[in-house]
C-alpha cells in the first residue's frame, strides 16, 4: 500500500460524519489543545525575550559599560579601538535626607564634562540642568527619587555620608547638604539609587583618600566585552575591571530562569492536549474496527492499518502545530499594538510600570524558539499516538466482522 492512500484513508477517517459528534469534539479539543499550548509558549517566549532585551538596552544606555580601577596612569587605556569614551568616577554609598524620609543612595561623583560622553544625562533630564564648572554643593537626582523624598527642583537635601566628625560633644556622622538642580529619567534601574554631584565635591566629602577615583568605560561592543577587559587586564595592567553585566547578572539570571520554568509549565498545556490525542484515536481505533478488517481481508497489511492511525495522530498535532505557530508568531509581532490596546480600552497595564520600568509587553521573536516548541510538541504528540496505533495492530480481521 502507498503512502498517500494511508494518508487518503486517514484523512477520510477524521472527516467521516458519521463518527459521532462526541468524537468529533475530541478530535477538536485535542487540535485547539495542542495549538493553545505553542501559541502560548511562542508568545510568552516572546514577551520575556522582549522584555529582557528591553531591560538590557536600558541598562546599557543609562550605565557606564565598565568601571576600571587602574594602579597607574590610564592613559595607554584610551587607545584601545573599542573604547569610545572614559571618565573620572567616584562613587560611595550615603543616605539621602529629606524632611520627609530617609533612603540609601549610590553618589557618583563625577566630571561635569566628560561624563556625559559615557552616559548621556542631558539626554534624561526631565526638569532641571546638569552639573556645570562652577557648580559647587548641587546635585542631580532622578524623578523617581524627587517623587518619595517629596522634593522638586531648588530644594535642598542633605547627605549623611558614611563616616564620622570628631567635636567637643563627641563624634556624630559627617552630612552635607546640597541643592537640587536637576531631576533625571531613565525609565531603568539606576533611577533607584543613583545620585550625582561635582567631582571635586565627592572629593572633599570623601576627604580624597578614602575611596579611589575609578574610570567609567563607555564601549561599542556593550554586548560583548569579554574581548576588551581581557586585553585591559593583560596588555594595560588594569588590576579591576567591572561591567554592567557583573552587576546585573542576578536580574538577568533571574529572567533566564523565570523563562525556562514559564516554558516547562506551559508544555503541560502541551501533555494535556496528548492525552485528548490519545482518547482521540482510541475512539478512531474503537469506531472504525470494522473498516480496517474489510481493508486486512483486501490485502492491507497489520503494520499498514497502523500506519493510518499513526496519520491520523500526525495530522492532528500538526494541525495544532501549525495553528498554534501561526497565532503565536502572529501575537509575537503584534503584541506591543495589542497590549496598547488593553491598556487603552480596560484601562488596565500588562506590565506595571512602577516595577518594571516599561508600560508594554515587549516581545522578541526568536526563530529558534519556534522551532525548539514545535520539535518539543512534534516529539509529545508522536509519544501520544503510539498506544493507539499499538492497539490498531492487534486488530484481527475474523474477529472483528465477527463482532460486528
Amino acid at each position: 500500500m502507498t503512502q498517500r492512500f494511508l494518508l487518503s484513508v486517514a484523512w477520510r477517517f477524521l472527516r467521516a460524519k458519521h463518527a459521532g459528534w462526541f468524537a468529533s469534539f475530541i478530535t477538536l479539543t485535542s487540535v485547539l489543545g495542542i495549538a493553545l499550548g505553542v501559541c502560548s509558549l511562542i508568545t510568552v517566549m516572546s514577551v520575556l525575550n522582549g522584555f529582557s532585551d528591553e531591560i538590557r538596552a536600558r541598562v546599557v544606555a543609562a550605565e557606564p559599560h565598565l568601571l576600571l580601577n587602574p594602579s597607574h596612569d590610564y592613559s595607554a587605556s584610551l587607545s584601545d579601538p573599542d573604547i569610545l569614551a572614559v571618565a573620572p568616577v567616584l562613587r560611595f554609598t550615603a543616605i539621602g535626607q529629606s524632611a520627609s524620609q530617609l533612603q540609601g543612595v549610590e553618589v557618583n561623583a563625577v566630571d561635569f564634562d566628560s561624563y556625559p560622553l559615557v552616559v548621556p544625562m542631558n539626554g534624561y533630564l526631565v526638569d532641571g540642568r546638569w552639573l556645570e564648572r562652577d557648580d559647587r554643593f548641587h546635585i542631580v537626582i532622578s524623578q523617581l527619587q524627587a517623587r518619595r523624598w517629596r522634593l522638586q527642583v531648588g530644594d535642598s537635601l542633605t547627605l549623611l555620608l558614611p563616616s564620622f566628625s570628631s567635636t567637643p560633644a563627641g563624634l556624630f556622622p559627617r552630612s552635607k547638604t546640597l541643592k537640587i538642580i536637576g531631576l533625571y529619567s531613565t525609565n531603568s534601574d539606576t533611577d533607584t539609587s543613583q545620585v550625582y554631584i561635582p567631582l571635586k565635591v565627592g572629593e572633599l566629602l570623601t576627604r580624597a583618600g578614602d575611596y579611589q577615583t575609578e574610570l567609567a568605560v563607555r564601549t561599542n561592543r556593550a554586548f560583548d566585552l569579554a574581548p576588551l577587559i581581557q586585553r585591559l587586564e593583560v596588555q594595560r595592567g588594569i588590576t579591576h575591571v567591572s561591567s554592567w553585566q557583573d552587576k546585573h547578572q542576578a536580574l538577568f539570571a533571574a529572567i533566564a530562569m523565570e523563562k525556562r520554568i514559564t516554558s516547562f509549565v506551559l508544555l503541560a498545556i502541551v501533555a494535556v492536549a496528548a492525552f485528548n490525542v490519545i482518547a482521540a484515536l482510541s475512539m478512531q481505533v474503537l469506531n472504525k474496527r470494522k473498516s480496517i478488517a474489510v481493508l486486512r481481508t483486501q490485502g492491507l497489511s497489520r503494520h499498514a492499518a497502523g500506519r493510518i492511525f499513526a496519520f491520523q495522530g500526525l495530522i492532528i498535532g500538526g494541525s495544532g502545530i501549525l495553528l498554534g505557530s501561526s497565532i503565536g508568531v502572529l501575537l509575537s509581532l503584534y503584541f506591543r499594538e495589542f497590549s496598547n490596546w488593553v491598556q487603552d480600552t480596560l484601562g488596565v497595564y500588562l506590565f506595571d510600570p512602577s516595577v518594571y520600568y516599561v508600560n508594554y509587553l515587549p516581545t522578541s521573536l526568536d526563530w529558534w524558539d519556534v522551532a525548539l516548541v514545535n520539535i518539543a510538541t512534534a516529539v509529545i504528540a508522536t509519544f501520544a499516538i503510539w498506544h493507539p496505533v499499538k492497539k490498531a495492530l492487534t486488530i484481527e480481521p475474523a474477529e472483528a466482522l465477527n463482532y460486528e
